[in-house]
């Protein structure tokens, strides 16, 4: 679900796992980064069979809020 806000968007993207925290940094070289933490039972399910979850994540935080690097927590 699309929101204009980037850390709820993240948040709804890895849904059916609940998300206990998303922060935007920046990174040293003007990259922005997204740290999402989710549970540890729930890691598995956000990264996907072979990345493929993660991959989409990251290709809609890129093209939507221009975030170069999703990190799962």
């Amino acid at each position: 679900e699309y929101c204009g806000d980037a850390a709820s968007f993240l948040s709804n993207a890895v849904k059916p796992a609940k998300a206990r925290e998303v922060k935007i940094v920046p990174g040293k070289d003007g990259q922005l980064t997204a740290i999402i933490r989710v549970d540890p039972e729930d890691k598995a399910l956000v990264i996907g069979k072979g990345g493929r979850n993660v991959g989409i994540v990251r290709r809609m935080a890129k093209r939507h809020f221009k975030i170069e690097r999703v990190v799962i927590e």
